[in-house]
C-alpha cells in the first residue's frame, strides 16, 4: 500500500515500504525547522557525546556511556546519522536525524530520533544543557517531533524511554499525551508512547 507521508524535514513523498529520512542534500539547505531548531551541525558532535555522557552519570540514559570503549561507536553513529541520515545498529539499518537548539548560534540542546518501523518513531536521546532548562526547549522538541516528524496517520506510534523517572520529563511527556508502555522493555528504563 502506498501512502503520501512527511519526512522529518517536512518533504512529501511516497512511502513504499520503510520511510526513509532526509538525504544529506535536503539538510544542508538548513531551513529552520523551528525557531533556532535545526538538523544538528558536525561541529557539534563533540558537545552531543559530552552531553550523553554527562547526563549517563545522573540516570539520564543508559549508564553504558560511562565506559570509555563505547565512546568511539557513539560518536561514529552520531556522524552517520548527520551526514547519511542512517546508522548501522547491530547489521541493521537505522533510519534517524539528530536535531540541535540552537541560542545566537550555541548549541543548548540536541534531540536524536530513530525510525524503528515504517510508523514507529522514538525519541532515542533529548539533552538541554543545564542552564538552558527550563525555558520551554525540552517541550519544542517534543512539539516537533509529534506536529512535523511522525506522520499523523492514527497508527503512527511515538514513543520515548526515559531511564531515570525526572518529574519534569515525564510531566511534559504526559503533557502531551504519552503514556506508560503495556509492556515494560526492562526494569532501569520507563517506555511512554502516544499515537498520532
Amino acid at each position: 500500500m502506498l501512502s503520501s507521508l512527511k519526512d522529518l524535514y517536512g518533504r512529501i513523498f511516497i512511502n513504499h515500504a520503510k520511510t526513509p529520512l532526509p538525504t544529506p542534500e535536503s539538510r544542508r539547505k538548513k531551513a529552520p525547522i523551528a525557531k533556532g531548531i535545526t538538523p544538528l551541525e558536525p561541529e557539534d558532535i563533540s558537545w552531543v557525546v559530552s552531553e550523553i555522557i554527562n547526563e549517563s552519570g545522573h540516570g539520564h540514559f543508559n549508564k553504558q556511556f560511562l565506559l570509555p570503549v563505547t565512546h568511539d561507536n557513539l560518536r561514529k553513529q552520531i556522524f552517520t546519522t548527520i551526514d547519511k541520515g542512517y546508522f548501522d545498529l547491530e547489521g541493521e539499518r537505522i533510519n534517524a536525524a539528530i536535531f540541535g537548539k540552537y541560542i545566537n548560534g550555541k548549541i543548548v540542546g540536541f534531540m536524536w530520533v530513530q525510525q524503528t518501523t515504517q510508523l514507529e518513531y522514538e525519541i532515542a536521546m533529548m539533552g538541554v544543557d543545564r542552564q538552558y532548562r527550563r525555558q520551554g526547549i525540552a517541550t519544542e522538541f517534543m512539539s516537533k517531533v509529534l506536529e512535523d516528524i511522525v506522520p499523523v496517520t492514527g497508527k503512527s506510534v511515538a514513543k520515548i524511554s526515559l531511564y531515570t523517572t525526572s518529574q519534569n520529563m515525564l510531566t511534559l511527556v504526559r503533557s502531551v499525551g504519552f503514556k506508560k508502555a503495556k509492556n515494560q522493555p526492562e526494569k532501569q528504563r520507563t517506555l511512554l508512547v502516544r499515537t498520532v
